[in-house]
């Protein structure tokens, strides 16, 4: 159990520390949780912050260490008491207040993005889940983006003053000619004009480059 906890974030971690702006959003908005309540995507960027946090702190081996003594103790928390000298809770109450010292003073130098800007898109109001990768078109009157407001994903034509949709462009995921639009790995582009736009689709099977 402790090894399947740890092993992945130590894996990550090694590949680049990804998580501050997770973890520094979740400080200063107060869903920064204890690792017993960690799920979903913040459990991997919070995971990385408290493997940072126990290295810095207590030296890498006892990374190591954890997860020997975690062989033998068989629960995290008395892996990590062996290891460190602190469980579970403690370990966690030195964390988030570690946390609220690194970020909490950020709080006076920076803005909310409506103090700065204009919302355009209003998920789960809308009935979207996911409102992505918007590109201006070469006006700038003009945004296309990946939607999934009509339950299967479509590239939209929206306004960059208001956020409605002005055109509904492509529908996707309803034939084999468009069976994904690949919207998490790819984007959209704007020819110079602004009268044609590109974009990967999975068709027939195969990546294939598609000219609107």
């Amino acid at each position: 159990m402790v090894c399947r906890r740890l092993c992945g974030v130590f894996i990550t971690l090694r590949l680049g520390l990804l998580f501050d702006m997770y973890v520094r959003d979740a400080t200063i908005n107060g869903y920064l949780a204890p690792p017993e309540y960690l799920n979903g995507f913040l459990a991997y960027k919070e995971g990385q912050s408290l493997i940072k946090y126990i290295a810095d702190t207590y030296g890498e081996q006892k990374l190591g260490e954890i997860l020997k003594k975690g062989k033998v103790y068989l629960t995290m928390g008395k892996a990590l008491k062996e290891a460190i000298g602190k469980d579970e809770k403690e370990l966690w109450e030195d964390y988030s207040k570690e946390m609220k010292r690194r970020y909490w003073p950020e709080i006076a130098d920076r803005k909310e993005p409506d103090e700065i800007g204009k919302q355009l898109t209003h998920a789960r109001e809308d009935g979207s889940y996911l409102n992505e990768k918007p590109t201006f078109s070469p006006e700038g009157d003009k945004l296309a983006m990946f939607t999934d407001r009509s339950d299967y994903t479509e590239i939209v034509l929206i306004s960059a003053n208001s956020g409605k949709i002005v055109k509904r462009l492509v529908k996707g995921e309803r034939s084999g000619d468009l069976e994904s639009l690949h919207s998490y790995v790819s984007g959209v582009s704007f020819s110079p004009d602004g009268r044609k736009l590109v974009f990967v689709a999975k068709s027939d099977g195969k990546p294939t480059l598609m000219f609107l």
